[in-house]
């Protein structure tokens, strides 16, 4: 069985030195946008989210974050609130950032995974985590946050757990989306709300290449536009399912109630007449379209 993930980062075995460090220095040229992208767009539309659709004042709403990756920065910032929230990914998490946790990282992980995560930690890390508390304004509580390795397809929680369930460009990493989607629509309790972003496979950075990141911003002078879709001659080190937004709506549609979906778009600079005719197979709106966010109820 394909290895789901419940977070975006994935390893990068078999890459060459100068990969590494090609890499490295784009991470550490993106770390600012990184911070301020999982501030404003994630926790920010998660918050804004549940002050529209939910019930009860941000302490007494239980939370759930699907994947909140090595950083954990949005269940940090909503815990940091006084909010009831468990954080959950495939991984473990080192949420101490202690040499245990670096042990119990290369235990379950792997070796190359777990330096990677250590390198993060000690050059990364700190410029990341002061962003989030300035934008915050308040400091950062690491204490007793709430974060636990589990699969998003079989959660470890009885039924109707959560007032909210929240989740950002996870569902794309897992290989049974309907598993995962029932579970959420299990632990959410009646009229409960869910809050699900997609990062959209056949968009232009939907191959979870670090050089397309942003492509409207910095476009690759390497790596080919739509070359997952193309060539795939550079493709992403991480699992993706390649399912279309029709795909993820009927499976949604089918446990929840959709509520609300937006979408994000990216790249028509880079879309070529010749681009086009060689991916019949998608739509331009396939192609322009990166993410769509999606509001479900369960009733």
């Amino acid at each position: 069985m394909t290895r789901p993930l419940s977070s975006s980062t994935g390893g990068c075995k078999g890459l060459p030195i100068r990969q590494y460090l090609r890499l490295f220095r784009l991470y550490r040229a993106r770390n600012r946008d990184f911070a301020l992208h999982d501030f404003h767009h994630v926790f920010l539309g998660a918050l804004q989210c549940l002050q529209a659709y939910g019930s009860k004042p941000l302490r007494e709403t239980d939370i759930l974050e699907i994947g909140c990756g090595q950083r954990f920065g949005s269940t940090l910032l909503f815990h940091s609130l006084g909010a009831k929230i468990t954080g959950i990914d495939y991984d473990v998490v080192n949420t101490t950032r202690s040499w245990s946790g670096f042990k119990a990282l290369a235990r379950t992980n792997g070796v190359g995974r777990a330096t990677k995560s250590l390198v993060r930690q000690i050059f990364f890390d700190p410029q990341y985590y002061a962003i989030l508390e300035r934008e915050l304004g308040q400091p950062l509580q690491f204490r007793s946050v709430d974060v636990r390795r589990m699969d998003a397809r079989a959660l470890a929680f009885e039924n109707s757990s959560f007032d909210y369930i929240f989740s950002n460009a996870v569902f794309e990493h897992i290989d049974d989306v309907e598993a995962a989607t029932r579970e959420v629509a299990r632990v959410l309790i009646p009229g409960g709300i869910a809050r699900i972003g997609v990062h959209l496979y056949p968009s232009l950075s939907g191959g979870h290449h670090p050089e397309w990141a942003y492509p409207d911003e910095q476009a690759s002078a390497r790596v080919p536009p739509w070359d997952h879709l193309r060539e795939r001659h550079d493709v992403g080190h991480v699992y993706l399912n390649e399912l279309r937004e029709a795909d993820f709506l009927e499976v949604f549609r089918k446990h929840l109630k959709i509520m609300e979906v937006t979408s994000a778009y990216e790249g028509r600079q880079h879309l070529t007449r010749s681009i086009i005719r060689e991916l019949v197979r998608y739509s331009e709106e396939d192609l322009l379209k990166r993410s769509i966010t999606v509001i479900l109820r369960k009733e």
